[in-house]
C-alpha cells in the first residue's frame, strides 16, 4: 500500500511541472477523439454488413468512456489551478455524450432489429427450401407503401458457410420454386419499393396460397414473402408483405 502511495505522489508530482501537465491534456484530448474512430472500427469489423443495420455491438462505444472522462476531469482540475484547458473540457463533454448516443443505438431500436437466425429455419420449413447456416438482421417496420402493400419486416441474411453455400446455390438452380427472371407476374405483386432491386434469383410466396410465383386468382388481400438472392455476396433480402390484389 506504502508503494502504491508513492507511486501516486510521484505522478501527482510530475503533473505539476507544466510542460508534463500540458503534454498529458494533449494526449488525453486527442486521445478522447481518436477513441471513437477506434470504436467504430472494432464494431464494423465484428458486426455484420453497414448495410444491415446491425446495432447488437454499439455497447462497444461504452467501454472507451474512461477517456474523455478522464480530459473532462484533468481539463476541470487543471483549470481550478490556472490552466487554459478549455478543449479538454469543451471535447470531454462532446465525446462523452457522442459515445453515450451510440452505445445506446441497440437499445433504442431494440424493438425495430431482430437476430433470431431461426426466421430463416421457420421461412425454409415454410417453402420447404433448405438454407444454408449464416447470420440475419430483420428490421421490423410495419408500414404501408403505395401499391396497396404493407411490409411488415425487411430482413438481411448473410451466409458464409462454403460448402453450405455450393449446395445451396446448386440446389437453386435446379429448383421450381426460384426463378432467375422477374416475370411480370412477380412484379405486379411485389412490394413497390423492390422493384429496383437486384438479384441472381428471386422467389414469392403467398402465404394462403402455397403457390409460387403466380398471380392469385381471385381478388383479396394475402400475405407473402418476396426472397431475392444474390450469389455475387451471397445475401439474401427478405419481405414479408401484405398486398391487396386486383385483377
Amino acid at each position: 500500500m506504502s508503494i502504491l502511495k508513492k507511486n501516486v505522489e510521484n505522478l501527482y508530482n510530475q503533473l505539476r511541472i507544466p510542460n508534463i501537465r500540458k503534454k498529458v491534456l494533449l494526449l488525453l484530448f486527442i486521445s478522447s477523439i481518436i477513441c471513437i474512430f477506434i470504436a467504430a472500427i472494432i464494431i464494423n469489423y465484428i458486426s455484420l454488413p453497414p448495410e444491415s443495420g446491425d446495432l447488437r455491438y454499439t455497447w462497444v462505444y461504452y467501454l472507451f468512456l474512461p477517456i474523455p472522462i478522464m480530459s473532462l476531469i484533468f481539463g476541470l482540475n487543471s483549470k481550478i489551478i490556472g490552466y487554459s484547458c478549455k478543449k479538454n473540457i469543451i471535447g470531454g463533454y462532446i465525446c462523452i455524450s457522442f459515445l453515450l448516443l451510440l452505445g445506446s443505438l441497440r437499445f433504442i431500436f431494440l424493438n425495430y432489429r431482430q437476430y433470431d437466425y431461426r426466421l430463416i429455419q421457420d421461412l425454409g420449413d415454410e417453402i420447404t427450401f433448405k438454407f444454408p447456416s449464416g447470420k440475419i438482421v430483420t428490421n421490423v417496420t410495419d408500414y404501408s407503401v403505395i401499391h396497396s402493400s404493407k411490409i411488415h419486416s425487411y430482413s438481411l441474411a448473410y451466409f458464409y458457410n462454403s460448402n453450405e453455400l455450393t449446395v445451396f446455390e446448386e440446389e437453386l438452380a435446379k429448383s421450381i420454386k426460384w426463378t432467375d427472371i422477374n416475370n411480370s407476374a412477380m412484379k405486379e405483386i411485389e412490394p413497390i419499393m423492390t422493384k429496383n432491386r437486384e438479384g441472381n434469383y428471386y422467389l414469392i410466396y403467398i402465404k394462403e396460397l402455397k403457390a409460387f410465383n403466380e398471380l392469385p386468382e381471385k381478388n383479396g388481400v394475402y400475405d407473402a414473402y418476396y426472397l431475392i438472392y444474390n450469389t455475387y455476396d451471397n445475401k439474401l433480402q427478405i419481405y414479408d408483405y401484405t398486398f391487396n390484389y386486383s385483377s
